[in-house]
């Protein structure tokens, strides 16, 4: 029988997502506290807490170099949030950088980024998968959700991930 080896305790409420740093030293959690967490994993503690002001469902870790200059590395959250909303999280500074709002509200279960075809993914609890392409997000921010929808008629969809022939 395997042992448990640590408990990070800091959120109020049911932790719904994770996520791993791109160094592997740090995890991300978030839950319907309307809580982020960073926790470092060398030793289980509690780097920073941000309140974010909606309950949150996924996310997705990413990196994005700032000024090409000093090649400056800005740690990012895309947030998937219950109410459908989806935001741009900075970590460096604990503000959301942009919003999007789908057309239909529902909650947002999972995200998923393709960096080969720039495209963030998401899914809702009604079984409905969705996808903006990352090129037009100034457009999106103008003049509100370019959506992509795509109807799922099955029982159930868990998970979203690309295969490596950029088939799903």
């Amino acid at each position: 029988m395997k042992k448990c080896l640590a408990v990070l305790e800091g959120h109020e409420s049911s932790v719904r997502h994770l996520a791993l740093t791109n160094d592997g030293k740090s995890l991300i959690s978030v839950s319907l506290d309307s809580n982020i967490i960073l926790w470092k994993l060398a030793n289980n503690s509690m780097i920073k807490k941000y309140e974010f002001n909606l309950p949150i469902e996924s996310i997705i870790y990413f990196t994005r170099v700032i000024n090409t200059a000093n090649k400056e590395i800005i740690p990012y959250l895309l947030i998937g949030c219950e109410n459908g909303h989806i935001a741009e999280f900075n970590l460096k500074t604990g503000s959301n950088e942009y919003r999007f709002v789908n057309y239909i509200e529902q909650p947002i279960v999972d995200l998923f980024y393709s960096t080969s075809q720039k495209r963030i993914y998401s899914l809702t609890s009604e079984q409905t998968l969705l996808y903006i392409d990352v090129d037009i997000i100034n457009e999106i921010i103008e003049k509100g959700s370019l959506y992509k929808l795509f109807p799922c008629y099955c029982q159930e969809i868990l998970d979203i991930r690309l295969l490596d022939n950029n088939s799903y």
